[in-house]
């Protein structure tokens, strides 16, 4: 006899219910006892048990919201109920194949285990987060200020103790990711964003009041912690990682404190820190690691080095409130700025929360929290700590660092936020100075070193004995080759395979937890794209993966996709090759790993290229390209690291050692092109293609530009799309898929679609390509072969639905096309079928909802279930093209809600107002515009014709005439404005990336900028651009150029409330 229990905790969702049912099917058990069920889902389960001959049922029906029973059993068990409440159901039973009766108990309530395990939680973090020192008596070292100097001046300190502003409290609030976890209040951030109308007020009140009184009500600062654990199958405490639940309003006040500190963390932060700071990363600490590693695997001769792996045990939650408070104010932070920290951290109180329910209350001693948006600055300032002893060992030859060639820096340790990594002489004194470092380091801060998961590394040259020595002297254990540092392997492995095979098992895991069979092919690939090819991303970004694990990712990717059945067999009609093509170009967008990977490798040469200014930039041009050039590297050594080579594979990518220099095409100490060595070197339309670039008239330093994108930054979505575009075939750009994925139509019917035009349905005619089958005629006619032309057009059954509809859509009068050629002319907004936009965008829903109802039919009817009537179907699909233009409308409705009307304003009294525009065709650019004064009146129209590489060059050429114009007549009070949203913010932040072709444009725009600092910039809409706009178009059209006779212009011209009124000034 199979007994099954289950606490399903309600069954209201239809994923939920199919996995009921599926559950029944694969356990087929003779007693199931059920509980958490709600009253309104007893219907629901009494079909369920019934498909499953669960026959018998007795139900308990739910206190309130609580509870709910169910037994259910087969009709060969005779089973009596003695007795039941709302927490359990006691009964006898006997079985057809055993006679002897059975006593049966189902119960549903707490029980003592989870008392237990709330207590043990309860216990472990209240000593974790209490202090070591009595009274909170902390002993100061007498040494400690010689460590950090004072770096923040008094102008500094009054900076970052203003109070914030309304401006400044909103603009960290909307900053927030707005579903983040909420706090104890349970107000998420995007409750405060879409309420800030009413909350805002009191919200900067009470922030405002913090930063000037030091106070804030004790609940605000009441944190959860909820439980995340590291490691699969979490048995033990240590094995959670707590991360705290703030509430929103102390969020603010966090994050406030936090950015005025990270500003000024660069200044004593030591370069061996690699987080939380700007221009540092996590790769930055990886590379380095790396190369050490690598370094210490062939060193060869008699000096022996190690590297130590430091495991801080519960380091954020160890770290000492004054011993902190100190370290800041010795690097001259004042104590205003502490006093808010001190407030901030010592405040807090916790609870945790546990299966979604919170319990206990205690307040800490120390710690500070992971999950405040203040803490990970903290810990950096707490660590630099340990960094500076370690450093101040190896300033006096106690440690010595490790250098991997001659030229590179000795590096003594490496540190990740609480991650470190010690580099050092295998030597049993440096051995002991470590000891001394850490130990000295653990008095002063009560961070301890976690021995079980501290390894040490030696080089390969180091005898064993030495190894044992210093082993049995530090209690570490010696590091093994599945070691891993920062999630990548830390010593190196036997093999790349093994290395990153762990790859496929993350994968798999995620994929069999999200069951196919409960979601559509338009779920699954948001899954994939989101999910599942993120997943290798942090890997790939340093390494090239193995061939054969990129095509096992690809390969459970594809096999998620399509589905499988009970037997695990697919059935792929298309290749992953196809569905990783663009949308563009007849594929779903997805990224094959293996181009992937190297496209993102590809980011390492290009930073190595263009001496980036990055750590492990130095250090690997020190050992690799010691007086050599990046490009001169044609193939790595066999003795390289991995990564290396890696990178001198991913350079063909950008190769570029055929190349001159862009200043021998152009006329020497002059700004212009060369026109005879262009025609000497170029044919002619490349030299049309050269004039249409413009020359930066700075001459600017010699830089690389990565031209698949248009800022001249290398981005690897432009590498990826370089390395894909030889396999694209031009017929594959397709205006259907265009058409397609621009659709207002659901993400279900765009694959639906999309499978249409692919022959991408398992009709029988298509499986008969692949298989051998005999009988290929239509289930429901029987009369022709099933197509996918024949099955949702040309059969009976389907001329039927559409003839059925209220269109009156007879299918025979398109029966001389194929289905693409249907898809287009459906899509097509441009053809005269429809009376209207909204009548064509019913139609297409209708015919979309139409296909998918007769491919379910066809289903039933093939596999033997029970078909719906016409009449029923027909119901189905007029009810649910409803539901989706309702859908439509309501998304409609809101964004005409945000539609906002404007025209053209005057500027005030005193200035000028400069309209700018643009006709971009062809690689020509027609510029004008057109200067009023604060009456609205005409004072001067330009037009202008260049050649140009894109719109924002034309667009940015344009607005330069203006300035220049503006310049050399001494405006001194000036307003610019232009529709291109792209060149008004490349004025306004100079460290946004910039459109390369546009770069010497806007770089002489922003000298006048400078020249003229009243001057005023400003994006407007095109509608109240029209006579910049239409004067271009003009001037396009009647090649007519420079100052123009404002007499003779055409008043149609002037359309947006300004006012045609002469006044030529300036004529």
């Amino acid at each position: 006899m199979k007994i099954l229990s289950w606490n399903c905790r309600g069954l209201a969702q239809p994923g939920a219910v199919r996995a009921f049912k599926a559950l029944l099917f694969d356990s087929s058990p003779d007693l199931l006892f059920l509980c958490e069920l709600k009253t309104a889902e007893t219907t629901v389960i009494r079909s369920c048990l019934n498909s499953a001959r669960l026959s018998h049922h007795f139900f308990v029906p739910p206190v309130g919201l609580a509870g709910g029973l169910c037994l259910a059993w087969k009709h060969h068990i005779d089973l009596e109920i003695l007795t039941h409440d709302n927490c359990l159901i006691h009964a006898v039973l006997t079985s057809d194949s055993n006679l002897s009766p059975w006593l049966f108990t189902g119960i549903h309530c707490s029980s003592i285990t989870t008392q237990k395990t709330r207590a043990c939680f309860d216990v472990f973090f209240k000593n974790l987060f209490k202090t070591d020192f009595v009274d909170h008596l902390y002993p100061f070292p007498e040494d400690l200020d010689s460590l950090f100097p004072s770096v923040i001046s008094n102008s500094e300190n009054e900076k970052i103790c203003s109070i914030p502003t309304p401006s400044d409290i909103k603009k960290v609030m909307f900053s927030m990711a707005s579903n983040k976890s909420p706090g104890p209040d349970g107000f998420p951030p995007c409750f405060f964003k879409s309420f800030w109308h009413i909350t805002g007020t009191s919200v900067i009140q009470a922030v405002q009041a913090f930063f000037k009184n030091k106070l804030f009500p004790h609940a605000l600062n009441h944190t959860l912690i909820t439980l995340i654990p590291k490691i699969q199958k979490a048995c033990r405490v240590e094995h959670f990682r707590p991360i705290s639940l703030c509430n929103v309003v102390y969020k603010i006040i966090s994050k406030i404190i936090a950015l005025r500190l990270k500003a000024h963390l660069d200044k004593f932060i030591a370069p061996n820190q690699m987080a939380f700071l700007k221009g540092r990363s996590i790769q930055d600490n990886t590379i380095i690691s790396h190369e050490i590693m690598h370094y210490l695997h062939k060193k060869k001769g008699k000096k022996y080095l190690m590297a130590i792996k430091v495991d801080l045990a519960k380091a954020f939650d160890r770290v000492e409130w004054p011993l902190l408070i100190r370290i800041l104010k010795c690097f001259g932070f004042c104590d205003t700025f502490t006093d808010w920290i001190f407030r901030c951290i010592s405040s807090s109180s916790f609870s945790l929360l546990i299966n979604g329910h919170s319990f206990g209350h205690f307040t800490p001693s120390r710690g500070i929290r992971q999950g405040d948006p203040l803490s990970p600055y903290l810990f950096i300032v707490y660590a630099e700590l340990l960094s500076r002893i370690l450093l101040r060992a190896e300033r006096n030859d106690l440690l010595k660092g490790i250098k991997i060639s001659r030229t590179s820096p000795p590096i003594s340790h490496l540190f990740y936020a609480d991650d470190l990594i010690v580099f050092c002489r295998a030597t049993i004194d440096d051995a002991n100075a470590f000891s001394d470092c850490i130990d000295l380091f653990s008095n002063w801060s009560s961070e301890l070193i976690n021995k079980d998961k501290t390894v040490v590394h030696f080089s390969s040259n180091t005898p064993n004995s030495l190894k044992n020595q210093i082993l049995f002297h530090l209690g570490f254990k010696e590091c093994n080759h599945k070691e891993k540092h920062l999630g990548l392997p830390f010593c190196k492995p036997r093999s790349r395979t093994q290395a990153f095979s762990n790859l496929i098992e993350k994968l798999s895991l995620k994929l069999s937890g999200w069951k196919s069979k409960c979601l559509s092919q338009a779920g699954r690939t948001v899954l994939i794209k989101s999910v599942a090819q993120s997943l290798p991303i942090y890997h790939m970004n340093s390494f090239l993966i193995p061939k054969t694990i990129c095509y096992k990712l690809d390969s459970l990717m594809l096999r998620f996709w399509w589905g499988k059945n009970s037997n695990h067999n697919i059935l792929a009609l298309k290749k992953w090759d196809t569905l990783c093509t663009p949308k563009s170009a007849g594929g779903l967008g997805f990224r094959k790993t293996e181009d992937f990977n190297s496209a993102l490798v590809s980011k390492l040469s290009w930073h190595l290229a263009n001496n980036s200014n990055f750590f492990w930039v130095s250090l690997l041009q020190s050992k690799y390209l010691h007086n050599k050039n990046f490009f001169d590297i044609e193939q790595a050594k066999p003795y390289d690291s991995w990564l290396w080579k890696d990178i001198v594979l991913a350079n063909c990518l950008i190769d570029i050692s055929q190349f001159n220099l862009v200043k021998s095409l152009m006329v020497h100490n002059s700004n212009n092109w060369n026109l005879d060595v262009l025609h000497c070197i170029f044919d002619l339309d490349t030299v049309h293609e050269i004039l249409k670039t413009p020359i930066d008239a700075e001459n600017e330093t010699t830089k690389l530009l990565w031209t698949p994108s248009k800022s001249g930054v290398f981005l690897t979505k432009s590498a990826y799309l370089s390395i894909i575009k030889p396999r694209l075939l031009a017929p594959n750009f397709d205006p259907l898929w265009k058409k397609n994925w621009k659709a207002k139509i659901h993400d279900r019917h765009k694959i639906f679609l999309w499978k249409l035009a692919n022959d991408s349905f398992p009709t029988k005619s298509r499986l008969a390509k692949n298989f051998p089958i005999e009988d290929t005629s239509c289930c429901f006619c029987f009369n022709e072969a099933e197509t996918i032309e024949h099955l949702f057009f040309n059969c009976p059954f389907a001329e039927k639905n559409f003839f059925c509809s209220k269109w009156k859509f007879n299918c025979s009068h398109f029966s001389h096309l194929n289905f693409t050629d249907l898809l287009s002319l459906l899509l097509d907004y441009r053809n005269l079928i429809f009376q209207s936009m909204e009548v064509r965008a019913e139609f297409i829903i209708f015919c979309l909802v139409a296909w998918d109802a007769i491919w379910r039919q066809r289903n039933n009817f093939l596999h033997g279930k029970k078909a719906s009537s016409f009449e029923y179907l027909l119901r189905w699909i007029h009810s649910t093209t409803a539901d989706h233009l309702f859908a439509q409308s309501d998304k409609s409705i809101c964004a005409k809600s945000g539609v906002l009307c404007s025209s053209w304003q005057k500027p005030k009294l005193g200035y000028f107002k400069f309209n700018s525009d643009s006709s971009f065709k062809d690689g020509s650019a027609f510029g004008a515009f057109v200067m009023r004064d604060s009456n609205g009146s005409l004072i001067h129209a330009f037009t202008s014709h260049c050649h140009c590489l894109n719109v924002e060059a034309a667009e940015a050429r344009a607005l330069l005439d203006s300035v220049r114009f503006a310049n050399t007549h001494n405006v001194e009070n000036a307003f610019f404005e232009s529709d291109n949203l792209n060149i008004i913010q490349m004025l306004l932040w100079p460290n946004l990336a910039i459109d390369w072709a546009s770069k010497p444009l806007v770089d002489e725009i922003r000298k006048f900028w400078h020249k003229w600092p009243t001057w005023r910039f400003k994006m407007i809409q095109r509608n109240t651009n029209q006579p910049a706009h239409n004067l271009a178009s003009w001037a396009a059209s009647c090649s007519i150029f420079g100052p123009l006779d404002l007499r003779l212009l055409p008043l149609c011209i002037f359309c947006d409330g300004g006012y045609p009124f002469i006044n030529p000034c300036f004529a």
